[in-house]
């Protein structure tokens, strides 16, 4: 083949190639286009997510208007995927939580996707960080000073409304080494950002040799404006180690969040409830808190980092 046949078709890919691009950036643009005056979410390929109204679909840029009104740009090369939200939603509909991955403390049936990052600090004592390790499993692990957790979960997607996990959440202190195991199943009904949540758990505990009593979890979130949710976490704790076949201990949680793309923060309060012996009555049976029989709310506060 001669030097200049070989120019020629080197030339002829390079337009082809060329066109090809220029085609697909045409229907990209186009795709964009569409989308013009409704609510979005935006993917880069940094895995960074944009919630807002499209505003306009320039040359190379697009431009989105956040739930405060602040419009920003977006390069449409970096764009991966867009996602059409149901107008019907009103301004809630741009609600983007960095803590979906979870409601107070317990996940929700969701899973996490691959190569998701999250670092919570509870009140200060308290850092913990959850990992999405595949699109169907994650860890998450977390260190106090009275000793140090691990879990690990499956999750998937029953339906597009409903996700189903289960997992193994390890417990162990430092001063005497004794350790906690929970086997669990939780499943969430609605969304990661809105959802009713259930779940269980047995207790196996090195303090009481084995299997020593079963867990019922009920949670949920509701979305109150763009950047704000109603957060609730409820415990039921059944002592079977005793022979007590009644809640040996409930919590109730509920939870005020500031909720961000990045940032969330939590400020609320749980109310530990324990049954058994009053301290005024002993031998009678009722319901005390932690500091005796006056029932007093714990404060909680906690913030949730996305790295990833």
């Amino acid at each position: 083949m001669s030097r200049s046949n070989r120019v020629g078709r080197l030339i002829g890919a390079v337009v082809l190639i060329a066109l090809f691009a220029g085609s697909a950036t045409a229907a990209a643009a186009e795709e964009l286009e569409s989308f013009v005056g409704k609510p979005v979410r935006l993917v880069t390929g940094g895995r960074e997510s944009y919630t807002g109204r499209l505003y306009a679909v320039l040359d190379d840029r697009v431009e989105l208007v956040l739930a405060d009104g602040e419009i920003i740009q977006i390069l449409a090369e970096e764009i991966v995927d867009i996602e059409a939200i149901d107008p019907e939603a009103g301004r809630r509909g741009l609600f983007q939580d960095a803590a979906a991955n979870r409601l107070m403390v317990m996940p929700t049936g969701f899973p996490m996707e691959k190569g998701e990052f999250h670092v919570t600090d509870q009140e200060i004592m308290v850092v913990s960080g959850s990992y999405g390790v595949a699109d169907f499993f994650s860890v998450w692990g977390g260190i106090s000073i009275p000793g140090f957790v691990l879990s690990g979960r499956f999750g998937f997607h029953v339906t597009p409304t409903i996700g189903a996990s289960a997992g193994v959440f390890a417990g162990v202190e430092w001063v005497d080494g004794s350790a906690l195991l929970l086997p669990y199943a939780l499943a969430s009904f609605g969304s990661p950002d809105r959802n009713l949540t259930v779940g269980g758990a047995a207790v196996y505990s090195t303090t009481r040799t084995g299997f020593s009593g079963v867990v019922a979890a009920l949670g949920g979130k509701i979305v109150l404006t763009p950047t704000s949710a109603l957060v609730s976490e409820n415990w039921l704790i059944w002592d079977l180690a005793e022979g007590v076949y009644y809640p040996s201990l409930t919590v109730l949680g509920v939870a005020f969040r500031i909720a961000g793309n990045r940032v969330s923060w939590d400020i609320g309060a749980v109310v530990p409830l324990f049954v058994g012996e009053t301290f005024d009555s002993p031998g009678t049976i009722g319901i005390r808190g932690v500091f005796g029989d006056a029932i007093i709310p714990l404060p909680l506060i906690s913030l949730t980092y996305r790295i990833d």
